[in-house]
């Protein structure tokens, strides 16, 4: 399997036991890696499309077999499971989700290395125009943004090119975001978009 190298400066998490099973399950289900990693103590990074719980389950398997340590929030019900907050999950309340991003931006103030990996879209729905909490907490926290997609028919996962978000959302968008996430095949075509 082709590997993304982990540079020295990632958060990273696991053993050769866990990597080797992740990487395993993966090789058994076709899946391979494109892309480099950056070498970042910290960062945002977005999945894309997410339009399965699959795509959920792929993360995971690819951060434990690469041993990355990647921070993610889920809804609270799915921490009835009890092992969610080991591989890193954060429960969030989708009723009250005040005070989200600026938790997220003092986490990041708190911790040397911290990589928050969010879905933007927040939801297996189609969910346009997508949620814009990624950009607001890593605008707020002063670190990248390092897209990463995700495609059902080729099974890739690719890691794309750091984006240092600007004040201008929309521009980020239309200019890096979109054309990046284009080649990527969604499981479920009508539960993706932009707009």
């Amino acid at each position: 399997m082709n590997l993304p190298v982990m540079g020295d400066r990632l958060p990273t998490q696991g053993n050769r036991v866990t990597r080797g099973i992740a990487r395993l399950v993966l090789r058994l289900l076709g899946w391979r890696f494109e892309g480099t990693l950056p070498n970042r103590e910290k960062l945002v990074g977005i999945l894309a499309p997410h339009t399965t719980a699959w795509d959920f389950v792929i993360g995971i398997t690819a951060v434990a077999a690469i041993g990355i340590r990647v921070s993610w929030f889920g809804v609270d019900w799915m921490f009835r499971i009890p092992f969610m907050r080991a591989i890193g999950g954060v429960p969030i309340n989708r009723s009250k989700t005040y005070g989200v991003v600026r938790g997220a931006v003092e986490e990041f103030g708190r911790r040397e290395r911290f990589i928050l990996g969010l879905s933007p879209e927040g939801s297996r729905k189609k969910v346009v125009p997508w949620k814009t909490g990624f950009h607001r907490i890593a605008r707020g926290a002063g670190v990248p943004i390092m897209l990463v997609a995700i495609d059902h028919t080729e099974k890739w996962i690719r890691f794309g090119p750091l984006v240092d978000p600007s004040e201008d959302y929309e521009a980020d968008m239309r200019e890096i975001v979109r054309p990046f996430y284009a080649e990527a095949e969604e499981k479920y075509p009508d539960q993706f978009g932009f707009e």
